[in-house]
């Protein structure tokens, strides 16, 4: 695999978006910045950088410079998820890869690069960890990638005050299972995308229980999910499961949206944001009005079969969608008062570059449900 090195200033693409509010304007800068193969992402606010997991590497982008910095190189084998402690001093890593009969987390110091490698037993699963998030009780929560058809995987947890790794008593999960996680680590979704049954559960970390544990009886693949900051809304989609807004306590229904497909992500202050792939638009919407509050074109092509992983900076100010191609970061995200939607011209816009795209590739299949 080939890694960013380099020609920084030549392959960063600047652009300016101009956001109407009155007789003011609010502006974004996004940057494009190519990382091969970027597996996850996740903003380190302490040091103001992106850092994103690709094979066996950890890219950083520094969010001050706008410039790649020296990665940190042979981190492990086959990495994947990624998230970070509250304070930021520490990154673990879900590895793939694994021994006959141990798996291993990779834990990198967010100031020095030091790497420490916590193993953990296998299960009968013959591959490593899948998925990974940080929970609001000091500890890590990570699944298995089971290599076995139709084969299930223990829900483990990394105690973060010494690294040692329990399994939770009489719990499994299927084999690839994805987490979620809301912004204080309260809750977290999960989401089993092996089976057509479609296994949900909302994970609530102060309690050690499932809020939710049940199946929408549809494949899960395509998801793309977000959790409030606070854990309190759930919002997710995927190609057999329409978008909504529900309730994490019990799956109630808060409202049905058009389904956007290209990702999902919950601003600090509890906006939800929605890539549409449609008109290449982020939306923004708000729950508590259950309408739309704004807009703001993406300046690339969002893909229906690519779901993006949106995030944001603890300010909110930065919005970084992570594809697998890089990360595509939006400096300067204006809060809902400041801002209206763009209006029925860049959605014009946007969607006649859509369908001069589809013309000039009339073999791409779109609108896939």
């Amino acid at each position: 695999m080939s890694h960013f090195k380099g020609g920084i200033a030549a392959l960063l693409a600047a652009a300016l978006v101009e956001l109407v509010a009155g007789p003011a304007s609010a502006t974004i800068t996004s940057y494009t910045v190519p990382i091969s193969g970027a597996q996850d992402a996740i903003i380190d606010n302490l040091h103001h950088t992106v850092d994103v997991t690709t094979t066996t590497d950890v890219q950083r982008y520094d969010l001050a410079t706008h410039a790649l910095l020296t990665p940190w190189s042979a981190v492990g084998a086959s990495l994947r998820s990624v998230d970070i402690t509250t304070d930021q001093n520490f990154l673990y890593i879900a590895d793939q890869s694994a021994g006959p009969t141990q798996g291993v987390i990779r834990k990198v110091n967010t100031s020095t690069g030091a790497k420490a490698n916590i193993f953990y037993n296998l299960a009968g699963e013959g591959a490593g960890a899948y998925d990974i998030v940080r929970l609001s009780n000091n500890k890590m929560l990570f699944t298995a990638n089971n290599q076995f058809s139709g084969g299930g995987s223990p829900v483990r947890f990394i105690d973060l005050s010494n690294d040692s790794v329990t399994t939770r008593a009489n719990d499994g999960v299927e084999r690839q299972t994805d987490l979620f996680r809301s912004a204080d680590g309260r809750r977290v979704f999960m989401t089993g995308g092996n089976t057509s049954a479609g296994d949900v559960r909302v994970y609530d970390a102060p309690s050690d229980t499932y809020k939710v544990a049940t199946n929408v009886w549809a494949p899960l693949n395509g998801i793309a999910a977000a959790l409030s900051p606070n854990g309190s809304l759930l919002s997710f989609e995927g190609f057999n499961v329409t978008l909504s807004v529900v309730h994490a306590d019990d799956f109630s229904l808060v409202d049905a949206l058009p389904t956007y497909r290209s990702g999902l992500g919950f601003s600090p202050s509890g906006l939800l944001y929605m890539a549409d792939w449609e008109t290449e638009l982020f939306r923004i919407y708000d729950p508590s009005t259950l309408s739309q509050v704004g807009s703001f074109p993406a300046g690339f092509d969002l893909d229906p079969f690519i779901v993006g992983n949106m995030i944001f900076s603890a300010d909110g100010g930065t919005m970084v969608c992570q594809t697998g191609s890089g990360l595509h970061v939006f400096e300067g995200v204006p809060e809902p008062a400041s801002m209206t939607m763009m209006g029925t011209g860049v959605a014009m816009l946007a969607l006649r570059r859509r369908r001069a795209r589809a013309n000039a590739e009339p073999s791409r299949q779109r609108g896939r449900t």
